[in-house]
């Protein structure tokens, strides 16, 4: 008999995503979950103080600390990119 792969229930994985949003410029709101995929829309503020809305996809979390942890490891993926766009232009 296959075993289930237990995910975070989405109640609870909004409630970390509000937690995790408190006292930042971020804002994490669930677009999707399926396949033990998780899209999130994130609102907030880049370095340069200008609007940022994107999309981003990751794996759903098993607990808080993956979820923290996948969410900084995308967080700095997109400052990267942000940083290596900007990088002849200063904020």
């Amino acid at each position: 008999m296959e075993r289930m792969v237990d995910f975070m229930k989405t109640d609870k994985l909004e409630k970390y995503l509000d937690e995790l949003s408190d006292g930042t410029d971020f804002d994490f709101r669930i677009s999707e979950i399926k396949n033990g995929e998780v899209e999130l829309c994130m609102q907030g503020d880049n370095p340069c103080n200008e609007d940022w809305c994107t999309e981003i996809t990751i794996k759903n979390p098993k607990t808080k600390k993956e979820l923290i942890e996948t969410l900084h490891e995308k967080m700095w993926e997109l400052y990267d990119d942000l940083m290596s766009r900007k990088k002849h232009i200063l904020c």
